[in-house]
């Protein structure tokens, strides 16, 4: 019985040392950014405004 055992032990690190080894470590990658405020949109509204004046300034003048 021992030496059954045995068997089984010396097989499993024979198949041990035949895997590849393992990849390098490698870090995990950095969080993606955090999602804008909502409160961003209201320049942006503002300033389609302002550009659509403009233009129509252009425009007219």
């Amino acid at each position: 019985m021992t030496a059954y055992s045995h068997f089984i032990c010396s097989a499993s690190t024979m198949f041990f040392y035949l895997l590849p080894p393992p990849p390098p470590y490698s870090p995990p990658p950095p969080p993606p950014p955090p999602p804008p405020p909502p409160t961003q949109h209201l320049p942006h509204t503002t300033a389609t405004d302002t550009d659509t004046h403009s233009t129509l300034a252009a425009q007219t003048g």
